[in-house]
């Protein structure tokens, strides 16, 4: 199974302050640029959760 095939892995992410606001990106990339979205990435399937969410 080469790179394209093998299943990809996303995480996002909801970030709340202390008055319930969360927070939103402008997406810039297609096909979904200049979308809202939360935010999030592709990651390494063998990262633990905790690190990816972490790293962004």
């Amino acid at each position: 199974m080469n790179s394209e095939e093998s299943p990809r892995v996303g995480v996002g992410a909801v970030i709340k302050d202390d008055q319930d606001c969360i927070l939103l990106v402008l997406r810039k990339k297609a096909p979904e640029a200049g979308y809202w979205s939360l935010p999030g990435a592709r990651s390494n399937t063998w990262r633990p959760l905790k690190m990816r969410l972490s790293a962004r």
